[in-house]
């Protein structure tokens, strides 16, 4: 395949695509590819609201009348209509299939897959598995990510953590781990491994899984460089240099960005409500060090954290989380936040142990979870480097203790600042 320029969507099998038209947005993309599709009255069997384009097939290689494990100890066979064989790529090449990635590393699937794509005439690529207990659809992004397409977008993945799990036409049979996947292991090699590598295009969706599990997402391109730059500006940080500045409201164009479109609705998801509210912490650091850390109340103004953000309290637990804003491009070194992924679950700083360094680019919005586990930069740098944070939180008690103790803060940082 050669994918070089173009733009491609990977559609996965996702049960919440029956709920919206997608069709004019995967339509918009020059190579369309889906895993494990099976044919139904002789048509693909596609998620509802997709369309019915299919130019690339992802295949476990399995073969007709072979055995495999679909999870709670239960077994299915693969048919005519989803097993390699004949029939199964003659049909895919009747609905306008072009190529199919057998993705596998078992000779034996692989050898038959070969033999019946050369018999029908269907070009194919095998994809030798890293991970056997990665899903076909995991397998399948990472080959198309090693082809380098212009553009990368996924639709209709939620990595089976969502209850509804495909749709009718798909594998329903499919109720959890298996002999052969492991979901969760998928799921935080996706979170840990691909997405700090490559800028993808991913849906709100998948989005909410990425936060909910790790406890931060970036959001790339939300603003304008030009826009930033004018922020910059009225800045000034090279007089500033090694300071916190938490007047925001000072610089007018700094401080819009937490009324971005954008960003809210982006919140909105993250935070799993409309409710919410901005919780008076805000500042712009200005080359600030920073060791590992939590964003909780500390010293004498811990007295306001009446409910550990950790426990839960008349049916409410802590949402309050950080917008980071970067004035520079980070895409090319290691000055951005280092953040540990699930530690937002745990008071323990250090319960996970694996780090990711982010690199947003000049224009990304990172949002986090502030009871997660993070870093910043930890080493004096002659460049400038500057972080714009706002605060946001669900309207209920961890965010009203929170903002009575960062305005005390930051009232008593305002007047030593005086002094």
């Amino acid at each position: 395949m050669d994918l070089g320029d173009k733009s491609v969507i990977v559609v996965g099998p996702a049960g919440y695509l029956e709920n919206e038209d997608n069709t004019e947005y995967v339509n918009s993309f020059d190579v369309v590819c889906r895993p494990n599709v099976r044919i139904v009255d002789g048509r693909l069997s596609l998620p509802p609201n997709t369309g019915r384009r299919c130019d690339v097939v992802f295949h476990s290689g399995g073969w007709m009348g072979q055995r495999y494990d679909i999870g709670n100890g239960k077994m299915a066979m693969y048919g005519e209509n989803d097993g390699i064989c004949e029939s199964l790529l003659r049909a895919y090449k009747d609905n306008g299939v072009k190529h199919i990635l057998i993705c596998s590393d078992w000779n034996l699937r692989i050898q038959n897959a070969v033999r019946v794509c050369n018999l029908v005439g269907l070009p194919y690529s095998v994809v030798t598995v890293p991970n056997q207990k990665f899903t076909t659809g995991l397998h399948g992004l990472c080959q198309i990510i090693s082809e380098h397409p212009g553009k990368l977008a996924i639709k209709g993945f939620d990595f089976y953590q969502t209850d509804h799990r495909g749709y009718t036409g798909y594998y329903n049979g499919h109720n959890g781990d298996s002999s052969g996947h492991d979901h969760v292991e998928s799921f935080d090699f996706f979170i840990t491994t691909i997405l700090p590598q490559v800028r993808l295009e991913i849906d709100y969706h998948l989005k909410k899984l990425i936060f909910d599990r790790c406890g931060y997402i970036v959001l790339h391109d939300v603003f304008d460089e030009d826009f930033l730059c004018e922020c910059l500006k009225e800045i000034h940080p090279r007089d500033k240099r090694g300071q916190s500045i938490i007047d925001v409201e000072n610089y007018p164009n700094t401080y819009s960005i937490k009324e971005y479109a954008t960003i809210h609705k982006n919140l909105k998801n993250v935070l799993g409500t409309d409710d919410y509210r901005f919780c008076s912490h805000n500042d712009i650091g200005i080359n600030r060090l920073t060791d590992w850390h939590k964003d909780r109340l500390n010293n004498k103004y811990r007295e306001y954290e009446t409910i550990s953000p950790f426990e839960t309290h008349e049916g409410k637990k802590h949402n309050i989380v950080k917008v980071c804003v970067y004035l520079q491009d980070h895409s090319k070194n290691m000055d951005a936040l280092k953040v540990i992924p699930r530690s937002h679950t745990r008071e323990d700083m250090f319960a996970f142990k694996t780090f990711i360094q982010l690199q947003p680019r000049l224009g990304d919005v990172i949002i986090f979870d502030q009871r997660l586990t993070h870093c910043g930069m930890q080493r004096h740098k002659d460049e400038t480097r500057v972080l714009v944070t706002f605060g946001f939180g669900e309207n209920n008690i961890f965010t009203d203790n929170f903002e009575k103790g960062t305005i005390a803060r930051q009232t008593d940082q305002l007047k030593a600042n005086r002094v």
